[in-house]
C-alpha cells in the first residue's frame, strides 16, 4: 500500500490517504476489494461526511482498524473483547463500536454511567 497526500476540503489541508491492497488473484477472492482510506481520520477530522471518500468518520475509522492501518489518532480503551475474550486495548470507533486489533472483531459497546450501576453495599 502506498501512502499519498491529497487536499481535503473538510480539513482545509493536505491529508495522507492509502488505497488498500488489491487481491493477488482473479476471480472470487475471500478478501474485500481495495478501499480508499484516509489515514488522518480522528480527532482532527470534524466532518460528518468525508469529502474524499464520501463516508462518515465512523466508517473510515472502521476501515483503518480492519485493514490494520495507523489507528494512533483514534481513542483506545482497556476492555475485554467479545470475540476472543482477551483483555486488551480496543480501538474506539465512534460512540457505539470498538475493534480488537488482536482478533479483528468489531463489537458494539456502551458506557454505563456510575449512577446506573448497582454496586454491592
Amino acid at each position: 500500500m502506498k501512502v499519498q497526500k491529497m487536499f481535503c476540503s473538510g480539513c482545509d489541508r493536505d491529508v495522507r490517504v492509502v488505497l488498500t491492497a488489491e487481491p493477488a488473484w482473479e476471480g472470487h477472492a475471500p478478501v474485500q476489494e481495495p478501499e480508499f482510506v484516509c489515514l488522518e481520520i480522528g480527532a482532527t477530522c470534524t466532518g460528518a461526511l468525508c469529502p474524499l471518500c464520501a463516508q462518515s468518520p465512523e466508517v473510515m475509522a472502521s476501515k483503518l482498524a480492519r485493514h490494520e492501518l495507523e489507528t494512533g489518532g483514534l481513542p483506545r480503551l482497556r476492555a475485554t473483547c467479545d470475540g476472543c475474550g482477551m483483555e486488551g486495548e480496543l480501538v474506539v470507533i465512534g460512540h457505539t463500536y470498538v475493534h480488537c486489533p488482536d482478533c479483528g472483531t468489531t463489537s458494539r459497546w456502551t458506557v454505563i454511567p456510575e449512577d446506573h450501576l448497582q454496586l454491592p453495599s
